[in-house]
């Protein structure tokens, strides 16, 4: 057998588990040097040269094939799961930030990503009237709304506006487009 012959010979044990380890050493002395076959070169160092190219080749296809590999890996990984839960194909993503569905995140009541915008009646904090007590410039209530009980008088600042007048059973005030409404 040649050095030709057994350097595929060689190769392709080496080579298995991913590791290429060819050993150019024989494995046994050649008893007689039989004939090239007609595809190959007849002279020894062409084969060499063929041999050299082929293995290369058999590298380079090696590399192209793990670069493929980490390239379906990598678009995988960023896709996320390729089985659903169920072991069906997988749900489409929907809610806050899904490329799906372009919604804007909605804010927390108590938050304060609607504090700066217009309210509407259904966005005011609630008042009620609690106890009305005092006569002429001397008039005072107590208002209970969601942060607690709070003593007022005529000319007073809450968060629904400016206190303009106190009667016996109601609290008017004066909003900031100077409406006036009327906490019972």
């Amino acid at each position: 057998m040649t050095r030709a012959a057994r350097l595929p010979i060689a190769l392709a044990a080496a080579s298995c588990g991913g590791l290429l380890a060819a050993s150019s050493a024989p494995a046994a002395p050649p008893a007689t040097v039989p004939e090239a076959p007609a595809s190959a070169p007849a002279d020894p160092l062409d084969r060499l040269d063929q041999l050299d190219q082929l293995h290369a080749d058999l590298e380079l296809a090696k590399l192209r094939a793990q670069i493929a590999k980490a390239n379906a890996e990598a678009r995988d990984a960023a896709n996320g799961p390729a089985v659903g839960a169920a072991g069906g194909p997988p749900m489409p993503q929907f809610g806050p930030g899904s490329p799906m569905l372009n919604l804007p995140q909605l804010a927390l009541p108590g938050s304060a990503a609607g504090k700066g915008k217009d309210k509407g009646k259904g966005d005011a904090p609630s008042f009620t009237l609690v106890e009305a007590w005092g006569a002429g410039a001397d008039r005072q209530a107590i208002i209970h709304s969601d942060t607690g009980d709070r003593l007022v008088r005529v000319g007073d600042q809450i968060p629904l506006g400016l206190i303009t007048a106190i009667t016996g059973g109601a609290v008017t005030y004066r909003d900031a487009k100077g409406q006036s409404h009327t906490i019972d």
